[in-house]
C-alpha cells in the first residue's frame, strides 16, 4: 500500500471516531439511560444534544457548565442524557425503536447545536432552549422545570419576570 492510501485510510478512520463528548465531571448517560433512571427517580430529563466541532457547545461547556452550582442543581433535579447529533450509534426508544443518534436528532428536528431539552421521565418534551446557554440562564431552565412553572407560563414569560436564581 502506497504511503498516500495508508495516510488516506488514517484520515478517514480518525473522522469516522470523531465524535461529541458533553461537559466533563457531569454525570450525562445514554438517552435510553436516562429514561430509565428517570422512570425508577421520578426526575425530569435533562437532555443535551450536541455535535463535534460546535463552537457554541465548546463555549457552552467551558463557559457554563463549570459553574459549581449549576453543577450540583442539575446533577441533584435531572436524570442527564447526551446525544451526538451527527453520531452513529444507535439508541432505542421507548417504543422499542432503533436508530442513530443522527436520526433521532432529525426526529427531534434540531436543525442546530446545542439543544437543550426538558423531557417527563417517558421522554414526552416539556421545552427546549436553542444554542449557546450561560449558566444563569441554565440554573433558571432547571428552576423552570423542577418548580413547574411550565404548567403555567412560558419559559421566556417566566424569564421576563426575573425570578430565577442567582448562579
Amino acid at each position: 500500500m502506497s504511503r498516500v492510501v495508508c495516510l488516506a485510510a488514517s484520515f478517514a478512520l480518525l473522522v469516522g471516531i470523531a465524535h461529541a463528548e458533553p461537559p466533563a465531571g457531569y454525570a450525562f448517560r445514554s438517552y435510553p439511560e436516562a429514561l430509565r433512571s428517570a422512570t425508577a427517580s421520578g426526575k425530569h430529563v435533562f437532555l443535551y444534544l450536541g455535535r463535534h466541532g460546535c463552537g457554541y457547545c465548546e463555549k457552552t461547556n467551558k463557559e457554563s457548565f463549570s459553574n459549581d452550582n449549576l453543577h450540583t442543581r442539575l446533577g441533584e433535579s435531572f436524570e442527564l442524557a447526551y446525544v451526538d447529533s451527527e453520531g452513529n450509534g444507535r439508541l432505542q426508544l421507548p417504543s422499542g425503536e432503533r436508530l442513530t443518534e443522527a436520526a433521532f436528532a432529525e426526529r427531534l428536528n434540531a436543525l442546530g447545536t446545542p439543544v437543550f431539552f426538558a423531557l417527563e421521565p417517558d421522554g414526552t418534551e416539556i421545552t427546549r432552549l436553542y444554542g449557546f446557554q450561560s449558566a444563569e440562564a441554565l440554573l433558571a431552565f432547571q428552576e423552570y422545570i423542577v418548580a413547574k412553572h411550565y404548567k403555567m407560563v412560558s419559559f421566556r414569560n417566566f424569564i421576563a419576570a426575573g425570578d430565577q436564581p442567582k448562579p
